[in-house]
């Protein structure tokens, strides 16, 4: 279990915050301008480090009642949600002439986003994770019975059989999101169970797996002149995911390496208690209709008035959701 709190992780998930608002940030001057700027691509590692986070954090805690854990976990996310939907219905409604009543119905439930917010695909994958949760806990617990390596051995046998049973659904709930959560979760469930010379051993391994796939990942892709189509094409794209969720996991390790001494501070403090509030906001004023990149000529300016509208926006949001909430 852990003990105290690990400011270090709270570091990591800062980054892991600016890597995916950037990332967004990037993606406005390739759609606007048609300027390719490749590490939009490698900032997407944001995700899986928020995935692996949340599972690694959620491994220490016992859930006696999964019901009532469920229910908590999914009014904690749905409430900010379901705000964030309605004032973006009313802006959309009153300043988008094309919007889609459809689009915004389906959000409702989860089940598809809307142009401009299509990054709350995530808000289904994060109840999907607290969902299985449970079940994780009860598996957490039955391969506590067993030697480690045979509790590895069921744990892959596991991982695999649910990556095969989820392909027919993999358009609405993408097995790889889901799989930096469970690897974070079993993570964090082995990381105070092994001794200390053993979990080196797995940090190294799982640094070094990732460095190594993606050495091969940008050969591949930046210096090899194999063309590669059809099933070669189709290999390599799945290649690349494995790559970089194991991207995710290696960054994780080796930051927490790094941030293993810090201590809280202000901007600790602030992301910890308002990065959900951020990533549901944040791309309002990025990708959408109601974006800020281009309100004036100097890209500088606009950055500011973007940060600074975003925090407002996350302020105003917590805070509507803590009166909801009677908190």
């Amino acid at each position: 279990m852990i003990q105290k709190r690990d400011y270090s992780i709270s570091a990591i998930r800062c980054i892991a915050m600016c890597f995916i608002v950037l990332h967004h940030m990037m993606l406005y001057y390739e759609w606007n301008y048609n300027i390719h700027m490749e590490l939009t691509q490698w900032l997407k590692v944001g995700v899986h480090i928020f995935f692996f986070i949340s599972g690694f954090l959620y491994s220490g805690k016992s859930i006696e009642n999964p019901i009532r854990w469920i229910g908590i976990q999914f009014k904690k996310i749905l409430v900010p949600y379901y705000i964030f939907l309605f004032v973006s219905f009313i802006l959309y409604m009153l300043y988008v002439p094309d919007f889609s009543f459809k689009d915004f119905g389906g959000s409702i439930f989860c089940i598809s986003t809307v142009d401009g917010i299509g990054h709350l695909w995530f808000i289904r994958y994060i109840l999907f994770c607290y969902l299985i949760t449970p079940y994780l806990n009860y598996l957490k617990l039955w391969l506590y019975t067993k030697p480690i390596k045979k509790a590895l051995f069921y744990l892959l046998a596991i991982w695999i059989i649910y990556v095969i049973v989820s392909i027919p659904i993999s358009g609405y709930l993408f097995p790889v999101w889901i799989s930096s959560y469970i690897l974070g979760y079993f993570y964090g469930a082995y990381s105070d169970k092994i001794t200390a010379k053993k979990l080196y051993y797995v940090n190294f391994f799982g640094a070094f797996s990732a460095i190594l796939l993606n050495i091969v990942r940008i050969y591949i892709k930046y210096i090899s002149t194999v063309q590669f189509d059809g099933i070669f094409d189709k290999i390599f794209n799945v290649y690349e995911i494995i790559a970089q969720m194991a991207l995710g996991f290696g960054l994780y390790i080796i930051l927490h390496r790094l941030f293993k001494e810090v201590h809280n501070n202000k901007i600790l403090y602030f992301s910890d208690k308002y990065s959900y509030d951020i990533y549901i906001v944040h791309q309002l004023f990025i990708l959408s209709p109601f974006t800020l990149m281009s309100i004036t000529s100097y890209n500088y300016l606009n950055w500011i008035l973007v940060f600074f509208v975003i925090i407002i926006s996350v302020l105003l949001l917590n805070r509507m959701s803590l009166f909801i909430t009677n908190k």
